[in-house]
């Protein structure tokens, strides 16, 4: 059995105990009602260290582990706890469970299930109205091959949330924006893909969208104007790109600006401001108002070298629900299929336009997009080396052997998109967390339904091994 008790990885536990405890405060005063779900080791050792410390009662503990018979050991172990032989994403979409802490320890790469795992926890609204989110992942700097995991269109929206109200982008800086960011990332600059913070970035970019499940996509409630869409189609043909992925990135780059510019000017119109500074505003409040389920209190990020000299990446986040702040503002506006496709918001009615009611609403809407204001994502403190001979470096190399181990066991270092992949692979990208309709678009030999086949049969158990 591995043993998971190392000097670094025990630091790693006392800091994810001291920011359960600042952060809630109140909760941990009536221990008994807090509900934790983790991925633990069969030492149990962030039981032990961690909750156990809290109070918290083993039967309120749930722990995932896809395993079977390391599920059964920790069982017999646990003392009360309950274990799920599950995969994350499989637990996430199923349970009717409202969590105070989820903590994901993995293990391995950064990949699509847990990108999965976080859309579910938040989307399906599985944190309670203050929680915390503790992620540790191997750290993989993000090359060009994974960067297709991480959809760039999400960035678009967390770069401007650390704005303020004197850098908000003019109507004609959207398009030249992103042409700027299309143009250092087909360069291999430092706008993604030598971002350390692009995973960080990603986790809040799927929080700041986490409503998606339930309300329509916002990026689609603009009147779709077809002036818009050739626009898009000019300035792709006038660029050059190495593969169709890198093409459809900077559609989605182009998409994201313009769409968003075409929201604005339609706000203008509906709240009777023609000034694009405010109306930016508007849309994040409305974005805020229709899609936001939670908002970052505090990140903590940390990064250590573990037994075996493989790189690590722990990261804490306190979370706080805003849900409840914009029902009543909700109910104020409808959506309306649009001649052009898409939705067009309106106003339920218009006797409210020209009343003191209209102008609250205006003005809490616009104040709405300072409740979803990011806190600064902070440096990763480096909490000390548990190999024998582990320094840190500045890119937390690791040993080459650890290195050649961790792109075997990874079904993504053999691949990159565009490449026809086996039927074994396919089900492997399946068993990842990947969807059959994702699959068939960026990999090729097999269509979506062949894929989705694969999938039935998966979960049927039906396989021959």
């Amino acid at each position: 059995m591995k043993s998971y008790n190392d000097t670094a990885k025990q630091l790693s536990r006392e800091k994810e105990l001291d920011f359960i405890s600042q952060h809630l405060r109140n909760e941990i005063l009536a221990p008994h009602n807090i509900k934790v779900v983790c991925l633990e080791s069969e030492e149990l050792l962030e039981i032990i260290n961690v909750f156990d410390k809290l109070g918290v009662p083993r039967k309120n503990i749930r722990v995932i582990e896809r395993n079977e018979e390391i599920a059964k050991r920790i069982y017999e172990k646990g003392n009360g706890v309950w274990v799920y032989n599950y995969l994350d994403h499989h637990f996430f979409a199923t349970t009717r469970e409202q969590f105070d802490i989820i903590s994901l320890d993995y293990t391995g790469k950064k990949n699509q299930r847990i990108i999965e795992s976080i859309r579910l926890i938040t989307g399906r609204k599985l944190l309670k109205k203050k929680g915390i989110l503790i992620i540790n992942t191997f750290s993989a700097r993000e090359n060009r091959e994974k960067l297709f995991l991480m959809p760039v269109a999400n960035m678009i929206d967390i770069s401007y949330s650390r704005t303020n109200d004197k850098n908000v982008i003019s109507e004609n800086e959207c398009l030249e924006n992103a042409l700027k960011e299309i143009e250092t990332f087909n360069e291999g600059g430092a706008s993604l893909e030598s971002s350390r913070d692009s995973f960080t970035d990603f986790i809040i970019a799927n929080i700041f969208d986490s409503g998606s499940t339930k309300f329509t996509e916002f990026n689609r409630l603009y009147p779709q104007v077809k002036d818009t869409d050739e626009l898009i189609k000019q300035e792709l043909e006038k660029m050059e790109f190495s593969d169709a992925t890198q093409k459809e990135n900077a559609r989605l780059l182009l998409s994201a600006n313009l769409h968003r510019r075409e929201m604005c000017l339609h706000l203008g119109r509906l709240f009777g401001n023609s000034d694009y500074r405010v109306t930016c505003f508007l849309y994040y409040g409305l974005r805020a108002i229709f899609e936001m389920k939670y908002k970052i209190d505090a990140i903590e990020r940390y990064k250590y070298i573990s037994s075996n000299g493989a790189p690590m990446e722990f990261d804490l986040y306190a979370f706080s629900d805003i849900e409840n702040q914009f029902s009543s503002l909700r109910s104020y506006f409808y959506l309306q299929d649009s001649a052009f496709g898409g939705k067009i918001m309106r106003v339920k009615s218009d006797k409210i336009r020209n009343s003191k009611k209209w102008q609250e609403i205006a003005t809490n809407v616009y104040n709405a997009n300072f409740l979803i204001r990011l806190p600064p994502i902070p440096e990763r403190v480096f909490l000390g080396s548990s190999a024998k001979n582990g320094k840190e470096d500045d890119e937390m190399a690791r040993p080459k052997k650890v290195e050649k181990q961790q792109e075997d066991s990874s079904i993504l270092a053999n691949i990159k998109p565009g490449d026809t992949i086996t039927k074994e692979q396919a089900i492997e990208l399946l068993d990842a967390g990947w969807t059959a309709k994702q699959i068939a678009k960026i990999f090729k030999g097999f269509t979506k339904m062949q894929i989705a086949a694969f999938k039935a049969h998966i979960t049927m158990g039906t396989y021959q091994e």
